[in-house]
């Protein structure tokens, strides 16, 4: 009986050897690994990777979803009167939306800045807060 068993990993397979000693597993290493690199034949071509260093794709998470959402209430009157971030938030959620408001705040000074909603800042309590309305059409 081998008194341990040793794993070699390769570049094309991993070979493990029972023997009973080092020098023993050495040998049979040598040897199998020689067998196999025989009966498999030369290794296949690898597919090149594309550089480090090289451009890189960046993908955006798709918003198609929060500013359609966001487009839909507009249409339905909902920034009739004015909304704050956390009502628009909800509002969005009922739509089956849930981001965080640090997510939403972002197309909503999108449609500020195409004039299709206006923002004013209001102090309610002791905090200041956004609050957005549709803008009147000209």
């Amino acid at each position: 009986m081998s008194d341990f068993q040793v794993t070699f990993k390769g570049e094309r397979f991993d070979v493990t050897v029972s023997a009973n000693s080092a020098i023993e597993a050495a040998q049979k290493y040598k040897r199998l690994n020689e067998e196999l690199s025989k009966a498999l034949g030369p290794p296949s071509a690898k597919p090149q990777s594309k550089p480090l260093g090289g451009k890189k794709t960046v993908r955006r998470p798709s918003a198609k979803g929060t500013q359609s959402k966001l487009e839909e209430l507009v249409s339905e009157g909902f920034f009739g009167t004015g909304r704050q971030l956390k009502e628009i938030q909800e509002e969005l959620a009922k739509k089956g939306i849930t981001k965080p408001v640090t997510h939403v705040a972002p197309y909503l000074t999108y449609f500020v800045r195409n004039n299709t909603l206006e923002r004013e800042q209001l102090s309610v309590g002791n905090r200041k807060v956004w609050v957005y309305k549709q803008k009147p059409r000209t």
